[in-house]
């Protein structure tokens, strides 16, 4: 974390295009430059400015075709330079250096510079949701063409692995700027926007000027373009990779990757150490601003039965934000194992505490979501003990607003899609809980002064050891508080006709987690 150096580039420092390691690429034979792909999404950005739209991973996977971020991660997850050949911060994380590559232009032809850089923070510092993730940040100061100081009110470090993921995708100043810029994207990355149906598909074609070659000296990207189809449904969108409508589909379905895995005709990339697949409960009014409520529902949900329902053999049951495996996983995160006499006693509590008479609430989940199906399978584990939940489908395209106000009791999420625990801070420090009505990244209203201690001193140090220990007491300190019902480890999967090439490059660093994704411009078809 100390220094984010550049790394497989021109030893001069000077040049424009970074060389990729060697065996990066897919051993399927040459990459073949190219041809058009046609990728199945699950799910539509409500626009393609990085300052101003949400990406959730749909969003990312199209936004890392137009962008590029400022750093990347590689195969060990491990940060690498991307459009900054280094980041680095001072000694006690107060003030950070981003140095951009020399020659690089965004896709309109304007030079991507320090003053872009900054300029790109600078919308995020604006906006009243990616504000709430930037909040020590005190200002940006260009300090020479090609370099800008983030300056910072408190110690931050692990502010570089933001720069990674959405904080860290570049746009141009036009689309920072302009009225229409979240409809009409402009970037550095390896395609360049061409056309958006809302509702149906975004299209991209080849920047003939991207700054990356492969390891062999070929310009990159090798694809001639690509459009991503929006298919929300599951179904509709195994069937179009059957039929041939799409080469490629990106999925979370179970069944999907069940059946097609290991098929001859398809190349499937399985993700695990992602997203985990939880129910919020929302502290910031009743119920669940009452601990037994919260408690007696965590003590009546078997995850394990829900796991055997509807992912046996793929799904594995989760405790806690990280996967085994994963650099920051907990064995042990205090969470409780399914009692439901339990969650009896807990529900007498409530009901002495509160004089209700019942714990009764709504629980929110997207329509047609696999969710809503889990949903269900709570609905009834909850009644066996006395619970009553009515379960409320959500279009997804007003579900998140909906969560960012807090106007939910309970809502089916699938969330910590990240790397590094700071970037957690914001969903469970108080300082992001504004209250119902308001614009909260802390989506449950959680506010623990012993979570707040571990995750502020965590940001304050950079020692290895001490990390550790303060993000196991987080995690810990996050289950005394339940304002999460872990169910599971969510499983996502790339699966591609067998002419799509260049899947090993995700496989082998994870691509189900909302960062980037660099990997776009390796991604080549063989002659069908």
């Amino acid at each position: 974390m100390l220094v984010i150096s550049a790394c497989s580039s021109s030893s001069d420092g000077d040049r424009s295009t970074q060389t990729l390691a060697p065996g990066s690429v897919s051993d399927e034979g040459t990459p073949r430059a190219g041809g058009r792909l046609i990728v199945g999404i699950d799910a539509e950005s409500n626009g393609w400015d990085p300052a101003r739209s949400n990406f959730a991973m749909a969003g990312s996977m199209v936004a890392s075709a137009i962008y590029d971020t400022l750093l990347a991660f590689d195969e060990n997850r491990r940060l690498v330079p991307n459009l900054a050949e280094s980041v680095t911060p001072n000694e006690d994380g107060t003030v950070w250096t981003i140095r951009v590559r020399h020659g690089v232009v965004f896709h309109d032809g304007t030079p991507f510079d320090a003053a872009a850089v900054k300029q790109n923070i600078d919308a995020r510092l604006a906006s009243a949701i990616a504000s709430q993730s930037l909040q020590p940040i005190r200002e940006v100061v260009v300090v020479g063409d090609r370099t800008v100081e983030v300056r910072m009110r408190t110690p931050w470090f692990g502010y570089d692995y933001t720069l990674a993921a959405q904080g860290g995708f570049m746009a141009a100043p036009v689309t920072l700027t302009s009225q229409d810029g979240p409809s009409k994207p402009v970037g550095t990355g390896p395609f360049r926007f061409v056309s958006w149906e809302p509702g149906n598909a975004i299209t991209v074609e080849r920047n003939p000027g991207y700054w990356k070659r492969d390891a062999s000296g070929v310009p990159l990207p090798y694809l001639d373009g690509i459009t991503f189809r929006v298919l929300t449904d599951p179904t509709a969108r195994v069937a179009a990779l059957r039929a041939g409508d799409v080469q490629m589909i990106q999925t979370s379905d179970v069944e999907t990757i069940r059946d097609l895995q290991g098929r001859p005709q398809y190349d499937t990339a399985v993700d695990m150490a992602n997203f985990e697949a939880i129910v919020m409960l929302n502290q910031g009014r009743p119920p669940f601003d009452n601990d037994a409520a919260r408690r007696a529902v965590a003590l009546a949900t078997d995850h394990d039965a829900v796991v055997e329902t509807i992912g046996a053999g793929v799904l594995r049951p989760a405790t806690g934000p990280f996967s085994e495996g994963e650099e920051w996983y907990v064995a042990d995160t205090g969470y409780p194992s399914y009692d439901p006499e339990g969650a009896r006693r807990e529900l007498e509590r409530y009901r002495s505490e509160t004089g209700a008479s019942e714990l009764a609430f709504t629980l929110r989940a997207t329509a047609g979501d696999e969710m809503e199906r889990v949903a269900a399978i709570l609905q009834a584990q909850w009644a066996q003990v006395g619970i009553r939940a009515t379960v409320m489908p959500v279009e997804q395209a007003s579900y998140i607003n909906e969560v960012v106000v807090g106007n939910y009791d309970a809502a089916m999420f699938r969330q910590f899609s990240y790397v590094f625990p700071d970037s957690n801070y914001i969903f469970w420090h108080s300082s992001t809980a504004r209250g119902p009505g308001q614009v909260s990244i802390n989506f449950t209203q959680t506010r623990s002064p012993a979570l707040d201690a571990a995750l502020d001193a965590a940001r304050a140090t950079n020692d290895p050891v001490e990390l550790r220990r303060l993000y196991e007491t987080a995690q810990r300190e996050l289950n005394a508080q339940l304002p999460y019902v872990w169910l599971y480890h969510q499983a996502w999967a790339l699966i591609a006709q067998a002419r799509v090439n260049g899947l090993d490059i995700p496989a082998s660093g994870g691509f189900a987690r909302t960062d980037g994704k660099p990997w776009w411009s390796q991604i080549w078809l063989a002659e069908s």
